[in-house]
């Protein structure tokens, strides 16, 4: 990856309120990724919090961090809790009703992704961004002149 242009990093609780302050920190970014990009984002990120709440056994004194890279043309995340990991699964067809979303969206939406589990669980995934940057950098596409 090249040089960030911004970088947004959240300690976050490991409670109930965790995926909604994740998604407040991620308007953070809004002058700087498309807007479609952005709710990919959006979403992408609540099922990797979630995730980690529901999956990572993590009690009350832990932390899920929020790491979010936004470069010219990709953008990189990273949500690492201190939970024991796991395997990439390979992602089903479609997921169980109510559950399992998760990794589907993210074979779907990602261009690239993965787990590491050592020395803590870090699922990551990279977008490239869309092209509906205007030459002034601004994310709709639209003259501002």
């Amino acid at each position: 990856m090249g040089v960030s242009l911004i970088r947004l990093e959240r300690k976050l609780p490991a409670s109930p309120e965790a995926a909604r302050e994740a998604r407040m920190a991620l308007g953070e970014l809004a002058a700087h990724v498309p807007a479609p990009d952005l709710d990919d984002l959006r979403l992408l990120v609540t099922e990797l919090v979630t995730n980690s709440l529901r999956h990572g056994g993590l009690g009350a004194g832990d932390a899920i961090h929020l790491v979010v890279q936004v470069e010219p043309e990709t953008l990189r995340v990273e949500v690492r809790d201190p939970g024991p990991g796991f395997d990439a699964p390979v992602a089903p067809e479609t997921p169980d009703l109510g559950a399992g979303w998760g990794l589907y969206l993210l074979g779907r939406i990602a261009d690239r992704w993965g787990i590491q589990g050592e020395p803590c669980t870090c699922v990551w995934f990279e977008m490239d961004l869309s092209l509906s940057r205007d030459p002034d950098g601004g994310p709709d596409g639209n003259s501002h002149s």
